[in-house]
């Protein structure tokens, strides 16, 4: 009896055994398909990744090449501003023509200037600063002590009226008439009446002319011009005046 249950013992010990290999062996398989599937899909998936940055890297490179390719069609295109070429500086106007006198003469580098409404022109010096004052034109020395003005009048019986208005404007009082004469002046002989006086300009002691012109071809329009001049005035400035005066034309 023991023998018996000793014999049923081993067999199903032996069932056992026989049972469990396979179990194991089939344990075994799975293990190992798995992990080779997980290693398949590892590198399948790290594949994958290489391929991604490939890819990626390339398109990066190929729009780095093409913003290249943009800029250099930028650069070479010739649709920006340009430098023009700059035109030559014009002909200067031509001056007025200075007046011929010779060396020393006190009208050297005056230039000859029409006088407002009428056919004469007056050589206005260089440096002397010119005006206008309503009706009135002229000009100024340097040091503003001598001056020289023009007006016309239509009848001789005007000028006594204008000399009192210009006498306002410029700063002329006190004047006393001390001699007056009848004469030709400048290269067209022109007719004029002089009149020489004392005065006070700038309220200062000085001298004063007023001279009547004739105007070329017998116009009915004179031509009235007023001298005035400080007493203390540097004498080349007076001579440029008288000489202004004289060469009238």
């Amino acid at each position: 009896m023991s023998g018996r249950r000793y014999l049923i013992s081993w067999i199903l010990m032996l069932f056992f055994v026989v049972g469990t290999v396979p179990a194991m062996t089939a344990c075994g398989s799975l293990g190992g398909t798995d992990e080779t599937k997980s290693d398949e899909d590892d590198d399948d998936g790290k594949k994958k990744k290489k391929k991604k940055k490939k890819k990626k890297k390339k398109d990066d490179d190929e729009e780095e090449e093409e913003e290249e390719d943009d800029g250099k069609k930028v650069d070479n295109d010739d649709t920006g501003d340009k430098p023009t070429d700059v035109p030559p500086a014009p002909d200067p106007l031509p001056s007025p023509t200075p007046v011929a006198v010779p060396k020393g003469n006190p009208l050297a580098g005056a230039v000859y200037k029409g006088i407002r409404s009428t056919n004469l022109e007056v050589p206005v010096p260089a440096d002397w600063k010119e005006f206008s004052k309503g009706l009135y034109t002229g000009f100024t020395s340097p040091d503003g002590k001598v001056a020289i003005a023009f007006t016309t009048v239509t009848y001789r019986g005007e000028v006594t009226g204008r000399i009192q208005d210009i006498e306002r404007k410029l700063g002329i009082t006190n004047d006393k008439i001390t001699k007056q004469s009848d004469t030709k002046i400048g290269p067209n002989k022109l007719n004029a009446h002089i009149v020489d006086a004392t005065c006070s300009f700038h309220g200062k002691p000085g001298k004063l002319a007023y001279v009547v012109v004739q105007q070329k071809g017998g116009k009915r329009t004179l031509v009235l011009v007023i001298y005035a001049s400080e007493n203390d005035a540097k004498k080349e400035y007076d001579e440029t005046a008288h000489a202004a005066i004289l060469n009238l034309r």
